[in-house]
């Protein structure tokens, strides 16, 4: 079973996917959440492969998820870095939330909650 899921979804990001960079502020930063902008400090950079889905209807309340929101999937396989909270995607979309998608204890993907 997780060797055919984890089959699936490097097959939907290597067809569907494209190449994002992430960015994440190190010590020395100030992250201003009213701008999403990090400021000072030292930057680390590492890309990965994914693909931008909008959430639909039913799940935008408004607060927590917004009209503006999209889901980026992002696959596993050849991340050097595991995603967070409050990293940059391509310099301007923010990630708000982190889901993994596992199989088993095999992390074969993730689920991040952006916006911007």
């Amino acid at each position: 079973m997780t060797t055919r899921l984890h089959k699936d979804v490097e097959q939907l990001l290597e067809t569907h996917g494209y190449s994002v960079s992430f960015s994440r502020a190190q010590s020395g930063g100030s992250y201003d959440p009213a701008t999403g902008t990090v400021t000072g400090g030292s930057t680390l950079t590492w890309t990965g492969r994914g693909v931008f889905v909008n959430y639909r209807n039913e799940e935008v309340d408004g607060t927590s998820i917004t009209t503006d929101d999209r889901k980026l999937l992002l696959q596993a396989v050849d991340l050097t870095r595991e995603p967070e909270p409050g990293d940059t995607i391509d310099g301007t979309v923010q990630v708000l939330n982190v889901q993994k998608m596992q199989s088993g204890s095999t992390v074969i993907g993730y689920i991040l909650q952006t916006r911007g």
